[in-house]
Formats: C-alpha cells, sequence, structure tokens
C-alpha cells in the first residue's frame, strides 16, 4: 500500500475558516471588554458625573446576567451549533453600541450596557471558547493560539481607534461606529460560515478524512483522540473541575479589576489619556505573541504545566504594576509582560478543559464555568473600584490581586486529568 495516501490529506479544511471567524469574533467582542470600555470611562464620567463604581456597575451587572444564561447557552450550543447564538448576540451587541449615542441617563446607560455585556459574557464569550477545540484535537494549541490572534488584535486596534473617534469627534460618535464594525466584522460571517464541528460535514477533527472500514459505508471512528466525553454531571464528581474553576475565578477577578482601571491608573500618575492608551494598545497587541507561545507550549509541555506557570505569572505582573507608572519606558515594558502572561489565560484555559474532558459536550463544561468566571469577573472591577474610591488609591487591590493570583496557581498544579474510564 501506499502510504502516502493523498486522500487522507486534504488540500482543505474548514476547521481553518472556523479559525477565521472566530478571530473576526474575538476581534469585535474586544468592543465590550474593559480595554474598550475604559477608554469611555473617563469621557462619559466627566459629561455625567458618575464615579468610577457607578461605571463598572453596568458591567458587572450584565457579567452577572451573562453568567446566569451561560448555563443554559452552553448545552444548547453543544446540541444546535454556535451559528444562531452568536448571530443573535452579536447583533444585540452591535445595537447596544449604536444606541448609546442618545443616551442622557444612567438607567439608560445601564439597560444597553447590562444587555451588551450579557451576550457578550454569556453567549459569544461561551461559544467562541469551545468551537476551535472541537475541530482540533493535535493542532489543537497552535489552532487556540491563532483564533486568540483575533482577540488581541482587537484589544490593539479598538481602543486606538476608539480613542481617536472620541477625541476627534466625542464618545457618542465612536460608540455608533463600534456597533457598525460589530455588525459587519461579526454578525454577518458568523451567520453565513459558522458550522457545529467537523462530522457535521464528513470530517474529522484536524482536516483527516475519514476512512471508510471494508464492507461498512460507515465511516471508522478518529482513533486519536482518547475516549472520554465529559458533561457537567459527570465532571462534578471530579475535584479537578473545581479546582480549575476556582484557578480561573482568581485570574478573572485579577483581569477585569486591572484592566478597566488600566488608563485611569497611568492617567491619575501623570499619563496623558493618549499615553495611556498607548500603554493599552501595547499591552493588547503584545498578547499575538503570548497566544503563539503558550499554544505551543501547551502542545509542548501540556495545558496543565503552562497554566501553572502562567497564573503565577498573572501575580507577578498585578503587583508590578505598582511601579509601572514611575516612568514611561518602564510602564510600556509592563504592557509587554502583562499581554503575554494574560493571554495565556485566554488561550490554555479553552484548551484544558478539552483535554480534560473531551469535545463533545464541551458547551455544558464551559457553561457552568462561565457562570463561576463572571462572578469573578463582575467583582473585579468593582473591587478596585471600591479601593479607589475609598483610599484613593489602587494599592490594596493590586496587592491583594497579586496574593490571589498564586492561590490560583496552586490550584491548577493540584488539578489532575480524570481516569479516561470516566468517559
Amino acid at each position: 500500500m501506499n502510504k502516502k495516501n493523498t486522500n487522507n490529506q486534504p488540500r482543505f479544511y474548514y476547521g481553518w475558516v472556523i479559525i477565521i471567524v472566530t478571530a473576526l469574533g474575538m476581534f469585535t467582542q474586544s468592543t465590550e471588554t474593559f480595554n474598550v470600555l475604559s477608554v469611555f470611562l473617563a469621557p462619559m464620567n466627566a459629561e455625567f458625573g458618575w464615579t468610577r463604581t457607578q461605571f463598572a456597575g453596568a458591567m458587572s451587572l450584565g457579567s452577572l446576567l451573562g453568567g446566569a444564561i451561560a448555563l443554559f447557552v452552553g448545552p444548547l450550543i453543544d446540541r444546535f451549533g454556535p451559528r444562531v447564538a452568536l448571530g443573535i448576540a452579536f447583533g444585540l451587541v452591535g445595537a447596544a453600541f449604536v444606541l448609546m449615542n442618545w443616551i442622557t441617563t444612567l438607567w439608560e446607560f445601564y439597560a444597553l450596557q447590562t444587555i451588551a455585556r450579557m451576550m457578550s459574557n454569556g453567549v459569544t464569550g461561551v461559544a467562541l471558547g469551545i468551537i476551535i477545540p472541537k475541530w482540533f484535537i493535535e493542532k489543537r494549541g497552535r489552532a487556540v493560539a491563532f483564533g486568540s490572534i483575533g482577540s488581541q488584535a482587537g484589544s490593539t486596534i479598538t481602543p486606538l481607534y476608539v480613542q481617536l473617534l472620541v477625541n476627534l469627534y466625542g464618545w457618542r460618535v465612536a460608540a455608533v461606529v463600534a456597533g457598525i464594525v460589530i455588525w459587519i466584522l461579526s454578525f454577518f460571517p458568523a451567520i453565513i460560515f459558522m458550522r457545529r464541528q467537523p462530522e457535521d460535514l464528513g470530517l474529522l477533527p484536524d482536516g483527516v478524512i475519514p476512512k471508510v472500514q471494508e464492507g461498512n459505508s460507515v465511516p471508522a471512528a478518529d482513533l486519536r483522540e482518547p475516549q472520554i466525553s465529559l458533561g457537567f454531571h459527570e465532571a462534578k464528581r471530579i475535584p479537578s473541575y473545581y479546582l480549575l474553576i476556582a484557578s480561573i475565578c482568581t485570574t478573572w477577578l485579577i483581569r477585569t479589576g486591572v484592566t478597566l482601571h488600566m488608563i485611569p491608573f497611568f492617567m491619575d500618575h501623570g499619563f496623558s489619556s493618549s499615553l495611556a492608551v498607548l500603554v493599552l494598545a501595547c499591552y493588547a497587541s503584545s498578547g499575538v505573541l503570548g497566544a503563539v507561545i503558550w499554544g505551543y507550549a501547551a502542545d509542548r509541555f501540556g495545558a496543565r504545566r503552562s497554566l501553572t506557570l502562567d497564573t503565577a505569572l498573572i501575580g507577578v505582573g498585578a503587583f508590578a504594576l505598582l511601579g509601572a507608572a514611575n516612568a514611561i519606558w518602564l510602564a510600556f515594558a509592563w504592557a509587554v509582560f502583562w499581554g503575554v502572561v494574560l493571554t495565556g489565560q485566554m488561550t490554555l484555559q479553552k484548551i484544558i478543559f478539552a483535554d480534560y474532558f473531551g469535545r463533545g459536550r464541551l458547551g455544558s463544561i464551559s457553561g457552568v464555568v462561565t457562570a463561576f468566571q463572571t462572578i469573578a469577573q463582575a467583582l473585579g472591577p468593582v473591587v478596585a473600584a471600591v479601593a479607589y474610591d475609598t483610599f484613593e488609591s489602587y494599592f490594596f487591590a493590586l496587592v491583594g490581586f497579586s496574593l490571589v493570583s498564586f492561590l490560583g496557581s496552586a490550584c491548577v498544579f493540584f488539578s489532575r486529568p480524570p481516569d479516561r474510564a470516566n468517559g
């Protein structure tokens, strides 16, 4: 037999289309992250007289509601695929930003941002996180890394163009443009190109064409993947599931707590708004490098070891921020480090759950994780805001974030993959 049978080596694998569409979704999802919302914080608070706690509260409320609906969205995506869910979510998020042009009161801001944040956390956050792991096994680390580049590109470019529009035309025009970009880059690609899993197209993960067994028209199983497919009801009996959830909660508490207040932090230390946004853009752009580094690290050293190290480095970065504003070069050096380690979380968390529990019911697994994650995600900005409003400093918040991160690293270290017999 010719071992170089080209029939098993397709020239094109639709999984790469999935990566592109996912990357575009992650690009525009950045509009509803704290990287971009922090650009709106100063001008909106100046116009309406809101406190930072009031502004952050809208994001926190939306995050909590997003976590609640994630419990139901995850299993639905496993069953029906992500196309309709992403179409609805991106349509609503885009509309929320466009409608911000007309707000005049705090409750209107809360109404729009609660819906947008709920869709971003509870729908797009779940769907975009599980799609690529369903399409790749052997190349999972690299594939997730490539998809995550879209998030980092969005976190880099979106704050820059939003800040430019704010400076030139005001925050209302910036919000409208951001909403239209979401519709163009994510709404239409999602409803046209997104698919549930490779088996729906007669393919196997990584682009391997299924072989047909002799005397049987049914494709043979993909024997490369360990026979495990756990849903929430099985995972809830496994200690590692809770250890990973605890770790993710610590890092998301820190991520949102630091990111939303990053621009105000540097502005409080004498940076101009434009320079502070450049620091944020540097952090976001360095995440492209971080996605590649941690994706390959997961393939080479395993997701657990990589995530243990990265979570500890998050704590180092949170503490280092205290001295980052002492000089411009220190601010940019810190931003590069922060971008690399923070992107590791986005990349490795997607990989480790697929590695531990399989890809068959990854939506139900991730939906519950997202519910817990969003509680921490909602608390992060409020903790930092209350610390600032109380002490007029972020010192206590950053020290606390650092200590919590090391606890999260220990949780990952002591987690172990489930017994394959459970699948």
